[in-house]
């Protein structure tokens, strides 16, 4: 892969990565339709991520042979990133077809919150300022999100739970990653892919069977495997490995400005393609946590650029 040149302006910005990361965002936040299209054409629920998971662990198997990639060992650390990132893959794409879109990616998109507490306690991460008011904007959002005006402000069904608990898994994989960041993002993702599998797997057993969906039958699968292997290998597995290279060369105060724009790209792709009506409450707190994830963003950059200066 050829090295990264900066942006023209941005001194020492790389180029190469910045448009990794956001080529991936895009990506993901047009994920519900390609997943809604699946459901359609008859593969249903958890049955979807297997298949999708399925797809990109055999397609990832001929990485693991190229030799210019360092092989990492195996430790439970290794299995619990595969695990929690996977799992949080599996909450999102099922989540996408039992709730509303702009419900699933506001309540996934809590990193702000989430990775402050596991960075203040897997980390030694210090609450700052910035963090504080950025944990403060995304948990208003939060609540504004559940409030539908009878009770307390809590998930009204599956896919709000399911959501809501992809987003505290996955940020305790990406904070693992911290720790593990000398694994290859060809590794990473090809556990993430592997821990998607098992996780799903679980998921067919344990789920109801209004959640975890039928299993497909012959006439679906001619029908839907096509937009399958279209979604895992044009969409699913470049977007991984695009975020998980180019994040290694930027500031996570940076990739943290970057993220939001999977809320964006969804709110916008909702309102033009899916039908659905976008609630206030939804687009109020979808702003809330945006705003957040930006003030925790720009006090990481500030923090940084504060250590680097002599």
């Amino acid at each position: 892969m050829e090295s990264a040149r900066p942006i023209s302006g941005a001194p020492g910005m790389p180029l190469g990565p910045v448009l990794g990361v956001l080529s991936a965002v895009l990506i993901w936040g047009i994920f519900w339709l390609p997943l809604r299209q699946l459901d359609a054409a008859g593969l249903h629920g958890a049955w979807a991520s297997f298949a999708i998971n399925i797809v990109a662990t055999t397609a990832s198997l001929p990485l693991l042979w190229v030799r210019s990639i360092a092989r990492p060992k195996v430790t439970i650390r290794l299995v619990l990133i595969g695990l929690a990132m996977g799992g949080g893959f599996v909450c999102y794409f099922v989540a996408f077809l039992l709730t509303a879109i702009v419900k699933v990616q506001v309540l996934f998109y809590m990193t702000p919150l989430w990775g402050t507490l596991f960075g203040i306690f897997m980390l030694d991460e210090r609450l700052s300022l910035h963090r504080c008011i950025a944990m403060l904007s995304c948990a208003t959002g939060l609540i504004v999100v559940l409030n539908d005006g009878h009770g307390l402000p809590l998930p009204q069904n599956a896919g709000d739970w399911l959501a809501l608990a992809g987003g505290i898994v996955w940020s305790y994989g990406t904070t693992l990653l911290v720790i593990e960041n000398a694994i290859a993002p060809a590794y990473q993702c090809f556990a993430m892919f592997v821990g998607g599998l098992f996780i799903s797997a679980i998921a067919l057993v344990v789920l109801p069977a209004a959640s975890a969906g039928a299993l497909p039958d012959a006439a679906a699968i001619g029908a839907f495997l096509p937009e399958l292997l279209g979604f895992s290998l044009i969409m699913f597995i470049p977007s991984n490995l695009f975020a998980t290279w180019g994040s290694r060369s930027l500031s996570p105060g940076f990739v943290g400005l970057l993220i939001p724009m999977e809320i964006i790209v969804g709110l916008v792709s909702v309102a033009a393609f899916s039908g659905e009506a976008i609630p206030r409450s939804q687009a109020a707190g979808a702003v809330l946590i945006i705003a957040g994830s930006a003030i925790d963003a720009v006090g990481a950059m500030i923090a940084r650029r504060r250590t680097l200066t002599p």
